[in-house]
């Protein structure tokens, strides 16, 4: 299996998964249910529960087929809400979508993507309708040369369309490095595939798929170092 330092000298293009890899969606999703929580008066969460049980709900749900995200949102903070006994008012039911402008980079995230930009192209591969991604780029620091929404290929990773579309960003694989978080997501699809794929592992999780990063990493910071 080739390392990065194998691939290095091809690559042009660096795609990044954007949500959990660039912003910390998990303290955004956190912020929501407390607040939703704080107000229905319910009982404390264990925050990585309430995080565990989100993602697992939501990948449910976009495994049905495609919808809006912000109707998945909706969908999966009712289900979530539910069972930790969250009672969600009616004109709450699309806080996540509504907070999700607000939600924040990483601390690494900006000056990585400004140090990465001297050298590569840099896309955006999300799970994500396109008006709230337009929403997120506010926060980051560098223009992007292309984005690739759920709402453009109509579909959800780990599926395959985003990254079928992401091919005809380079005239062969082996010049595009994909950064992500998520095994689940973006690492089993990249390595069908056959594109790198760098694993932003920021919560030192355990890679439960056959798939293998080129290079696994605590945060960009790192990725940068051994990029640039």
């Amino acid at each position: 299996m080739p390392t990065l330092a194998d691939l290095r000298p091809q690559i042009t293009t660096l795609s990044f998964d954007c949500y959990g890899t660039l912003i910390d969606w998990e303290a955004g999703i956190r912020g929501t249910f407390e607040e939703l929580a704080a107000r229905a008066r319910a009982g404390p969460v264990d925050a990585r529960t309430l995080i565990d049980v989100y993602l697992e709900t939501e990948a449910e749900l976009e495994d049905r087929g495609y919808r809006r995200y912000r109707d998945i949102q909706s969908g999966a903070l009712l289900e979530v809400a539910k069972r930790f006994e969250i009672i969600v008012p009616l004109d709450r039911v699309h806080a996540l979508s509504d907070s999700l402008p607000n939600w924040r980079p990483f601390e690494d995230t900006n000056a990585a993507l400004i140090e990465l930009k001297r050298r590569f192209r840099l896309g955006i591969v999300s799970n994500i309708d396109n008006a709230l991604l337009a929403q997120t780029l506010r926060h980051l620091a560098v223009p992007f040369d292309f984005t690739i929404t759920a709402e453009e290929v109509r579909a959800y990773k780990p599926s395959h369309p985003h990254f079928l579309r992401l091919l005809e960003e380079v005239e062969k694989p082996e010049q595009l490095l994909h950064v992500a978080q998520s095994a689940y997501h973006d690492g089993t699809a990249t390595s069908q595939l056959g594109i790198a794929w760098a694993w932003i592992n920021r919560n030192a999780e355990v890679n439960g798929t056959l798939a293998r990063p080129v290079i696994e990493v605590r945060n960009l910071r790192e990725l940068a170092a051994a990029l640039v």
